[in-house]
């Protein structure tokens, strides 16, 4: 609560401040995760909200977009645990694809970004083939990307 409340002063004067939208942000992942069930999908919820509100303001930027994209993610896996339904997922799985398209636009050599699009595919059953295309991409684009070692990983052997 105290790291959050200290973002917030920095958004307050400066609203444009990307940097301090990033760091509030992260606080308020970093207090969620130490909440539980609603609450903490809730908080997640408030982040992601946070930065949908900037990401069109700052057209440029890809770190904003790519952020957004793993707190879908997160809200997605969240969802997943408290209502083990996958109807309720796929909205965050659709954001998230929303959000690394737009930070790939924004950077066409983000390895994160293809590996969080590949992620997506993948977790979302939309296609083992297409989600090996954006792994293989990260990876060219960072030969040691380490997630997506993992991920490649499991596509292939399970």
């Amino acid at each position: 609560a105290k790291a959050e409340a200290a973002a917030r002063k920095l958004v307050e004067p400066d609203a444009a401040n990307i940097d301090a939208w990033l760091v509030l942000a992260d606080a308020m992942v970093g207090q969620a995760d130490s909440l539980e069930g609603w609450e903490q999908q809730g908080k997640v919820s408030a982040a992601a909200e946070a930065l949908e509100a900037i990401v069109e303001k700052q057209d440029k930027d890809a770190l904003v977009p790519l952020k957004l994209g793993d707190l879908y993610v997160k809200l997605a896996e969240l969802m997943l645990r408290l209502t083990g339904k996958d109807n309720d997922v796929q909205g965050y799985y659709s954001d998230a694809v929303r959000m690394y398209t737009t930070a790939l636009e924004r950077d066409a050599k983000s390895a994160d970004a293809e590996y969080g699009l590949g992620y997506v595919i993948y977790a979302s059953r939309k296609g083992a083939d297409k989600a090996r295309e954006h792994i293989s991409k990260a990876l060219v684009l960072n030969k040691d990307h380490a997630k997506a070692h993992a991920l490649q990983a499991e596509i292939f052997y399970g």
